[in-house]
C-alpha cells in the first residue's frame, strides 16, 4: 500500500479544499437590469361605469356676407395758387358682418388619471445558459399620480357678434411748379390701411344675449344682464321679518386626490341648498321679530330690529362623491430569441413572449444561449369606485329677548360705524340634528382608457464564472501533479523491489567490471 508523506499528503488536501470551494454554492447577488419612471394616462372616461363619458361640445358661428359701402368718393374740385394746381380727392370705404355664436355643452360625469410608477427588474447573479432563473420585478406609485373628476355639467350661451371697419383714402393730382412734397407734375397718395396705421374705425364686438352657466360660471344670462345662479339669497315673506331664506348652492363638484395607501382618492362636496326658515315669523308675521335697515340720508345708515320670541330651522342639503381608483400593473417580455418558460405546474415550453399578471410573478426563464435582448411591455388595469351620496342637516335655534341697533357714517373720504350696540339674548337653545346620508350611488367597475408602455430594451446574459473556474483549474492542477508525483515514486520502488538485494564477493555489486572490447 502506498504511504504518503506528510508533506504530500498536506498538498492533496489543500488540492482537494480549493476544488470543493470552487465548485461550492456562489450566493446570490441582485442585478439591476431595468429601472425607469413611467406615466400612464386616462382622460374623460365615465363616472359612472366602464367607458367613455358622453362629452358634447358644441361652438360654431353664423355670419351675414359681407356688407359694404364700397367706395365714397368726394371731389371739390382744383385749387391753384402760385401757379400750383392740386386737384384733390377723398374716398371712404365701410364694411362689416353680424351674426350669431351658439355653443352648448354638456359633460356626463368624467373622470381623469395619471398614474406614475418608478418600475425595477433584476435577476440573482449568475445566469447560467440551459438552467432556470426568475427575474424579480418591482413597482411603486409615485406620489405625483392625480385622480380628478368633473362633476355632470350643462352649459349653453348664445352670442351676438358685430363687426365693422371704416377705412379712407386721399389723392392730390399736382401740376405746375418745380416740385411739390418731392413730386414734379405728379400725384401724391395717402391710404389708411394696414401699413399705414390701420382703417380709421375698427370694431369687434360680441355680446352674449343668453346664457347657462356659461363657462362654468353658474350664473344665468339674459340680454347681457346676470339674472341670478349660484350663490343668490331669495328671500319669501314680509321684508321686515322673511318668513324662510333659500341660498343656492352649487351642483358642481371638482374633485381631486393622490395616492393613498397604494390607491388613489379623490372626494369632493358641495352644498346644493340652504333654506332658513323663520317659525315665528312664518306663524305671526314680524311683530315678534321685526328688523329695518333704513338710509337717512345720503352718508347715514340705520340698521335696527328686535326679537321677543325667534325660533330658526336652517336646512342643509348637501352632494358629495368619493371617488378609490386601485390600479393594478402587468407586463409582457418579448425577447429578441426563443427562451425556456416553465410555469407553477412545471411545464417547459418555448416561446419569444413571456406574459405576467404582476411583476412579482415571472415565471422561471431559461437562456438557450449566452444572452437575449428583453423589451418589456407595461400595462394598467384599474377598478375605480365611486360613491356618491345626498346629505341632508338640520339645525334648531332659539332666542328670547335680544335686540340691535347700529348706525353708520359712509362718504367718500370717511367711513365709520358711529354706535353700535346690542342686548339679549336672555335666553338661547340650539340642537344640531345628526346629519342624514342617501346613498345615490355605490358601484365599482373597471377604468379603461389607459395605453400600454414600452419600457427601454436591455439585455440578460449568461455570464461565465472567471474566478471559480481559475480555483478549479487551479485544484486541479494541483492534484494532477501530486498524482503524478506519486506515480513516479511508486515506479521507482517498484523497480528498487526487483532488483537483487544480497552483496557479497558473488553479488553483481562485487563482481569484476567486464573488459573493454
Amino acid at each position: 500500500m502506498l504511504e504518503m508523506q506528510p508533506r504530500s499528503a498536506r498538498k492533496w488536501c489543500v488540492g482537494l479544499l480549493i476544488v470543493a470551494f470552487a465548485t461550492a454554492p456562489v450566493a446570490a447577488l441582485a442585478t439591476e437590469l431595468f429601472n425607469a419612471n413611467l406615466s400612464f394616462e386616462t382622460r374623460d372616461q365615465s363616472m359612472w361605469g366602464s367607458g367613455g363619458a358622453f362629452i358634447f361640445d358644441y361652438k360654431q358661428e353664423f355670419l351675414t356676407p359681407s356688407i359694404g359701402t364700397g367706395s365714397i368718393f368726394i371731389n371739390p374740385g382744383p385749387v391753384t395758387a402760385s401757379g400750383i394746381t392740386v386737384d384733390p380727392r377723398f374716398a371712404f370705404s365701410a364694411a362689416g358682418q353680424m351674426g350669431v355664436a351658439p355653443g352648448f355643452y354638456i359633460n356626463s360625469g368624467s373622470v381623469d388619471a395619471n398614474l406614475d410608477y418608478g418600475i425595477g427588474i433584476g435577476t440573482a447573479s449568475p445566469v447560467k445558459s440551459g438552467e432556470f432563473f426568475r427575474l424579480q420585478g418591482s413597482s411603486a406609485l409615485l406620489a405625483s399620480s392625480r385622480l380628478t373628476s368633473k362633476s355632470p355639467t350643462v352649459e349653453t350661451y348664445l352670442d351676438g357678434i358685430l363687426r365693422m371697419s371704416v377705412n379712407d383714402y386721399y389723392e392730390a393730382k399736382v401740376s405746375g411748379g418745380d416740385f411739390f412734397n418731392g413730386i414734379k407734375n405728379g400725384t401724391y397718395t395717402a391710404q389708411r390701411d394696414a401699413s399705414h396705421g390701420g382703417p380709421r374705425v375698427n370694431v369687434d364686438a360680441r355680446k352674449e344675449l343668453f346664457g347657462f352657466n356659461s363657462g362654468g360660471s353658474g350664473r344665468l344670462v339674459w340680454k347681457g344682464a346676470d339674472i341670478g345662479g349660484v350663490g343668490d339669497v331669495i328671500k319669501v315673506g314680509n321684508p321686515l321679518a322673511p318668513a324662510a331664506v333659500f341660498t343656492i348652492g352649487d351642483w358642481r363638484i371638482d374633485a381631486a386626490g393622490g395616492v393613498d395607501a397604494g390607491a388613489l382618492k379623490a372626494q369632493g362636496q358641495t352644498t346644493l341648498l340652504t333654506t332658513l326658515i323663520d317659525v315665528d315669523a312664518a306663524v305671526v308675521g314680524p311683530a315678534l321679530g321685526p328688523s329695518i335697515a333704513v338710509n337717512l340720508g345720503p352718508n347715514i345708515h340705520v340698521d335696527a330690529g328686535y326679537d321677543v320670541v325667534d325660533f330658526d330651522t336652517t336646512l342643509t342639503t348637501g352632494y358629495r362623491q368619493e371617488f378609490v381608483l386601485a390600479p393594478a400593473l402587468s407586463l409582457t417580455l418579448h425577447f429578441s430569441q426563443d427562451v425556456l418558460v416553465k410555469d407553477a405546474a412545471g411545464n417547459v415550453t418555448r416561446t419569444d413572449t413571456v406574459s405576467a399578471e404582476s411583476l412579482d410573478t415571472i415565471p422561471q426563464i431559461a437562456l438557450l444561449g449566452g444572452s437575449v435582448d428583453v423589451t418589456p411591455v407595461f400595462t394598467v388595469d384599474a377598478d375605480l369606485n365611486n360613491k356618491t351620496d345626498l346629505s341632508f342637516n338640520l339645525l334648531l335655534q332659539y332666542k328670547a329677548l335680544a335686540g340691535h341697533i347700529k348706525l353708520d357714517f359712509d362718504s367718500l373720504f370717511y367711513s365709520n360705524t358711529i354706535y353700535n350696540a346690542g342686548f339679549g339674548p336672555l335666553r338661547t337653545w340650539d340642537s344640531n340634528i345628526d346629519p342624514l346620508e342617501l346613498g345615490v350611488y355605490d358601484q365599482t367597475f373597471a377604468l379603461g382608457g389607459f395605453d400600454s408602455v414600452a419600457g427601454t430594451t436591455f439585455t440578460v446574459s449568461a455570464v461565465p464564472e472567471p474566478t471559480s473556474w481559475l480555483l478549479v483549474l487551479a485544484g486541479l492542477a494541483l492534484v494532477a501533479s501530486r498524482a503524478r508525483g506519486a506515480t513516479l515514486r511508486r515506479t521507482l520502488f517498484a523497480h528498487r523491489e526487483k532488483a537483487p538485494r544480497f552483496s557479497g564477493p558473488g553479488s553483481p555489486r562485487n563482481a569484476p567490471a567486464a573488459p573493454f572490447l
